[in-house]
């Protein structure tokens, strides 16, 4: 029963589009998918189509399936973990797949990348090379560039790695759990974690999200509204990180600020948010901490 429910997800896996076989095959492609926030495909002999609609199996999630000749790869701008189904036994197992790592789609031919939000869907890639997937599958209309691109670094984007910090953060003497990475040799910090930390204090601050400008946009004294994403451990690996083309305003004023897209998430040096924001940033040498003053400004 196994064996066939699995049959089963590799044939609906291609639910949608296949594109025709003497379609131009496109050497290489940056793209994005909006569901994955701050990811960035770069794909290798790539079909100039892909299918986008419910997935069978589960009507309430899309799928976002991409197509690939027999020398496709595809590299992601940060680690991720993808879901792959074995072409014999059909058995399924997760893997991860390191930052930058070209990985020929053949190997990966039916796998599935979820979203941000799993229970959303996913985005699945499929060889032409791989009979088992690619047969039985109706037409595609969807061109494959006008996958939102947004997050697409610029060609000379700077890529650093990206060490967890070890320092103690301190808020107005009160001691938090919060994780940050030390970038070329300065500490930064994700945007919505500062936000969550000072949102019961003076400085607090919102932060959207601009789809129209694709712009981050941070209110200062407007009570913060979480998402759930704040303050979780950063796993203490360190990690690839990009430099952020987003653009920033505060309070409605566009501010040059610089920050790097860690799997991701916006991460921001912490002197400069407290700058541009008003809150005061201090080091003790001696305590290896930071400390936030959100009495004095920044």
């Amino acid at each position: 029963m196994k064996r066939a429910l699995a049959a089963l997800l590799c044939v609906y896996l291609l639910a949608g589009a296949i594109p025709p076989a003497a379609a131009a095959i496109i050497s290489r492609l940056d793209a994005a998918v909006p569901e994955i926030g701050g990811l960035v495909m770069t794909l290798t002999d790539v079909l100039p189509y892909y299918s986008r609609g419910a997935f069978p199996l589960e009507p309430a999630q899309t799928v976002c399936t991409l197509y690939f000749g027999p020398e496709g790869t595809v590299r992601f701008s940060r680690s991720v973990e993808m879901t792959v189904f074995d072409a014999k036994t059909l058995a399924q197992s997760v893997v991860r797949i390191e930052a930058d790592a070209a990985v020929p789609v053949s190997a990966i031919s039916g796998g599935r990348l979820s979203f941000d939000d799993p229970a959303a869907g996913f985005v699945c890639f499929v060889s032409m090379g791989d009979p088992l997937r690619a047969a039985g599958a109706a037409a595609a209309d969807l061109d494959v560039t006008g996958l939102d691109a947004h997050s697409a670094p610029p060609p000379d984007a700077e890529r650093v790695t990206a060490v967890p910090s070890p320092q103690k953060v301190f808020v107005d003497g009160g001691e938090i759990a919060i994780s940050a990475y030390n970038i070329g040799g300065y500490n930064y910090f994700k945007l919505r974690d500062v936000a969550f930390a000072l949102r019961e204090t003076d400085k607090t601050f919102e932060v959207l999200w601009n789809e129209k400008t694709r712009a981050i946009e941070i209110l200062r004294g407007r009570p913060y509204t979480p998402d759930g994403s704040e303050m979780r451990p950063s796993g203490g690996a360190a990690e690839t990180a990009v430099t952020s083309p987003a653009a920033v305003s505060i309070d409605g004023v566009r501010v040059s600020l610089k920050a790097y897209n860690i799997r991701g998430n916006t991460y921001f040096r912490l002197r400069d948010l407290g700058a541009a924001i008003g809150f005061n940033v201090d080091y003790g040498e001696a305590e290896n901490a930071v400390f936030i003053d959100t009495g004095a400004a920044g």
